[in-house]
């Protein structure tokens, strides 16, 4: 899974031994194993996932989590949500480019 969660998301997976590491698990008020942090933007308040541990509830805490970052680098608020127009990184496509850049991608494609 942690492949796959670097892969799609560019998110990395670690893990802190709780018994070896406390001032960690001190800071960080983690008391019980497994307890899974998500440290975004502000690494100083990470967002602690509180349901019941599976892989479809960590999915969409993940996702939820990736899209909140997205959100806070554009620097849009809460309840505005709205794609701000920014400097393009858009990837102009066409006959000569269509089929490397889409087709033959590993990653996913937003046209």
């Amino acid at each position: 899974m942690a492949n796959l969660l670097e892969d799609i998301y560019k998110i990395k997976v670690g893990a802190v031994d709780i018994d070896n590491d406390p001032k960690i698990s001190a800071q960080y008020s983690v008391k019980t194993a497994p307890t899974i942090k998500f440290f975004g933007i502000n690494k100083e308040n990470p967002k602690s996932f509180t349901k019941e541990i599976n892989l479809k509830e960590l999915i969409n805490f993940i996702a939820e989590e990736s899209k909140n970052m997205i959100f806070e680098k554009l620097n849009v608020k809460e309840e505005e949500k709205e794609l701000k127009k920014q400097k393009s990184d858009v990837i102009m496509l066409n006959e000569k480019n269509f089929e490397e850049i889409v087709m033959k991608s590993k990653e996913p494609v937003f046209i």
